[in-house]
């Protein structure tokens, strides 16, 4: 197996490797093993990079432009909703987007690429001791014929000569893939690894539970992640510094398409209780009351979130803002003990809504408590230190029998309190959120209203006429979560 140095431009190993896979991967634009075969069966067949990378791989991300035939025609589809994507058939996907992609670039995509480059490709980060973060990037782009590929590749280390800089990036041939990486000997013993990361059990096992057709794919180890990041660095890591035991199992997310939007899914696999409340910074972990859906049918931007008290108080003492004297004196000054009123004050679950426009935004909170005359009550306080009278407090904060509105207005407070023509009776809703119901955390977005709310200029609004609505939920039931775009 012949393997060939690739300088690029030095900027650091690790940046420069970073850069070049990008640009590859830019131009490619536990479960049974009955099962996972399934799945695999789903995508446009052959080698997956996955088939080439070694096993050790901690975390994983691959792209597909030959998926199957309903993705390749759901792509299509959406894409005639942007005229300027430039795709004219759903046969023609991949040489019409990476034409797109590389005009104006110093390399031809009909000259350089097209003659190579495959379907797919993926970038991983492997263990390394030698970096500051225990990982360093390892990419896989497919390749077809290999004469053709060693010339192409000849072509673009010459073209990266004509630059400053000394040989940072190498690569070589392995199961159809062109694996590079930041040294000769690193890419060789993946080369030379009797194990795929598509025989790592824990992968099959993600992939599985994931299912279904996917345009792209991304996988992470928490166990192993962990375990390459130096300690130092752990302690700066969100997802790492509060845990008191070893993290377990997987997390894996697909990219898939349908004719009227475009959605990334994702679900942790095999994880802890403690693993999955770190994903969320401790939120989510319970399905909430869909407050999102009873706020008023013009509410154009809004979010969802159960545990937010809990998860305060919790970083508060992890933060170190227990320490900060005056940070105390101020909350003493309000009224508010810290940090037990955070929980209090925010409940068990708490929803926050825009609508308006213009000089007339509106925002209006609704918190759900087991303490409602005490959460109300704390609420009143906190605004009575930013308004100049009794008088503009009136009506801002409206008590429930399970929690209480606060708002910036008494007619928007009244209005998200007696609401008949709701969010969740809206298409847009509906669409952008289907799981809304049994959500723990929800963000929604009307990118139509939000956008003339914000009053943003005719050609822009022009532009994004085809954008519909963003939603994202969780679904502590399935520890999963749904991130959505549609159109149209």
């Amino acid at each position: 197996m012949t393997a060939t140095p690739l300088p690029v431009v030095r900027r650091g190993r690790r940046r420069a490797l970073t850069v070049t896979a990008a640009l590859l991967i830019a131009g490619i634009g536990g479960g049974s093993s009955a099962s996972y075969a399934a799945v695999r069966a789903l995508d446009g067949g052959g080698t997956q990079p996955e088939d080439a990378l070694p096993a050790s791989v901690v975390a994983f991300a691959k792209i597909d432009l030959d998926p199957a035939f309903g993705q390749k025609r759901a792509i299509f589809q959406l894409s005639r909703k942007f005229p300027k994507s430039g795709v004219t058939s759903q046969d023609s996907l991949k040489d019409d987007l990476l034409s797109s992609l590389f005009a104006g670039s110093e390399f031809n995509y009909v000259r350089d690429l097209k003659p190579w480059i495959g379907q797919r490709a993926a970038i991983a980060a492997v263990p390394d001791s030698t970096s500051e973060i225990g990982l360093s990037p390892l990419a896989a782009i497919q390749h077809g014929d290999t004469t053709a590929t060693r010339v192409a590749l000849r072509r673009i280390v010459a073209a990266q000569n004509k630059q400053p800089g000394g040989r940072t990036v190498f690569f070589t041939l392995k199961k159809g893939y062109v694996l590079a990486g930041s040294s000769q000997a690193q890419v060789d013993a993946f080369a030379a690894s009797p194990q795929s990361l598509a025989d790592v059990p824990g992968y099959r096992e993600s992939v599985t539970a994931l299912g279904g057709d996917q345009i792209a794919t991304a996988w992470v180890s928490f166990k192993a992640a962990y375990l390459a990041t130096p300690r130092a660095a752990r302690a700066k890591n969100p997802m790492f510094a509060n845990l008191k035991t070893l993290p377990t199992g997987y997390f894996i997310v697909g990219l898939h398409a349908a004719s009227s939007f475009i959605e990334v899914q994702g679900k942790a696999v095999g994880t802890t209780d403690e693993t999955n409340k770190a994903l969320y910074g401790g939120t989510g972990t319970l399905a909430g009351a869909n407050l999102l859906a009873d706020y008023p049918a013009d509410t154009w931007a809004g979010a969802d979130v159960v545990g937010l008290g809990d998860a305060a108080v919790a970083y508060y003492n992890a933060s170190g803002l227990a320490k900060d004297k005056s940070l105390a004196a101020q909350a003493k000054e309000i009224g508010l003990t810290l940090p037990r009123d955070l929980k209090t004050l925010l409940g068990e679950e708490t929803a926050v809504g825009a609508m308006g426009r213009g000089d007339d935004i509106e925002v209006v909170g609704r918190i759900l408590s087991t303490t409602p005359s005490a959460s109300a009550g704390l609420a009143t306080k906190v605004l009575s230190t930013m308004v100049a009278s009794r008088q503009q407090l009136s009506g801002l904060v409206r008590p429930t029998a399970d929690g209480y509105y606060v708002g910036s207005s008494k007619a928007a407070v009244l209005k998200a309190a007696t609401a008949t023509n709701t969010l969740g009776d809206t298409v847009s809703f509906k669409r952008a959120l289907p799981e809304a119901a049994t959500s723990g955390f929800a963000v929604y977005v009307n990118i139509q209203g939000a956008m003339r709310a914000t009053e943003v200029d005719a050609q822009s609004l022009r532009e994004a006429k085809a954008f519909d609505a963003f939603g994202f939920t969780t679904n502590p039931a399935t520890n999963s979560f749904r991130m959505r775009l549609t159109v149209i």
